[in-house]
């Protein structure tokens, strides 16, 4: 295959949010590094932490001008001489920089295969939804059969992934999501849907679960929601996983800690995880193949927006008016 020397894409021009972000038509095609593969992108996975860089919010975020994006799928064109693993015409996904984009460079570690049958866009979340899910469900929610647990944002493409596992692993699950989400939110597995606005959300949990509260909470609301989550929780024998803050941040102190929520909190960031704890991701991804193997994870519908309605899809997701995985399909100029 031709690989030009120029590609359309994505740049993020100031630190003022997603309308701000520019379609271009001769940024660079980069070219492998050592252990690097040049993919010619198909789908590229949008998601919150693309708004928060967007924002200059996401710590050690990119400075602008930049090439937006770091989830994409695609075939493998080129592998830099140091490289093991894909090759040539294989389909992949991964995470790296300047996903919107018709090229990118993965790191050859990092990338795994696209499931046979999968279409691209239907693998998008696969090494960011999925695992983040998972690891705040299993290494450190530590969830057991028969525990109850709180999934927020639940239509999302996290959520979604959360819902379906914590059903599989046995788990009953309390998902909240605005109440036109709640049919598809249902339809997963969710035993119980509560309206995200619900004014007395603490309410509505402790009623559904005798007063006791749930086992587990899978916080990525923030904002006053981080509150109520913690409030949910079960005293002493609460987990909290905190790995998004959509909502805005939330602030706890040592007193809340020991005077009003005792229950553990664990934050979760999948990039950390994957650099600092290889051997706990690579187990996750072990167990995420035989998810998908045994029919547990299945592929998604995928909302797919043109390259240049990148801007568009990301004020949709701030917005919270999308459901699952948003990708951008980048169309090669002839």
């Amino acid at each position: 295959m031709s690989i030009p020397a120029t590609m359309r894409a994505l740049q993020q021009t100031s630190h003022e949010g997603p309308q701000d972000m520019r379609l271009i038509t001769d940024a660079p095609v980069p070219s492998p590094g050592p252990g690097e593969l040049l993919i010619r992108v198909t789908a590229a996975g949008v998601n919150f932490a693309d708004i928060s860089k967007a924002y200059g919010t996401f710590r050690n975020g990119p400075q602008p001008p930049y090439l937006a994006g770091f989830e994409a799928a695609g075939e493998v064109v080129a592998v830099s001489g140091t490289a093991t693993g894909p090759r040539p015409g294989t389909s992949i996904i991964g995470v790296g920089y300047g996903a919107f984009a018709e090229y990118m460079v993965l790191p050859a570690a990092a990338a795994m295969p696209v499931p046979s049958g999968w279409a691209a866009e239907q693998a998008l979340g696969l090494v960011v939804n999925w695992p983040t899910a998972l690891a705040a469900l299993k290494p450190l929610g530590r969830i057991a059969t028969g525990e109850t647990v709180l999934v927020h944002a639940a239509a999302g493409a996290t959520g979604q992934a959360a819902v379906t596992m914590a059903k599989h692993y046995g788990g009953i699950v309390i998902a909240t999501a605005s109440p036109s989400k709640h049919e598809t939110v249902l339809a997963l597995g969710a035993d119980h849907v509560l309206d995200s606005r619900e004014p007395d959300l603490v309410g509505a949990v402790r009623r559904l679960t005798g007063g006791g509260g749930v086992d587990v909470v899978l916080e990525s609301a923030g904002g006053g929601t981080f509150h109520a989550s913690l409030a949910a929780a079960k005293p002493v024998t609460g987990r909290v996983i905190v790995y998004g803050l959509a909502g805005g941040e939330a602030t706890i102190t040592n007193w809340d800690l020991v005077y009003t929520h005792q229950v553990h909190i664990i934050g979760l960031n999948i990039g950390v995880l994957i650099h600092t704890a290889p051997e706990i991701f690579g187990s996750l991804m072990g167990e995420l193949s035989a998810l998908i193997a045994a029919g547990v994870v299945r592929p998604a519908h995928t909302t797919t927006y043109d390259l240049p309605e990148g801007p568009k899809a990301l004020a949709e997701l701030e917005a919270r008016t999308t459901i699952g995985k948003l990708a951008l399909r980048p169309t090669l100029m002839a």
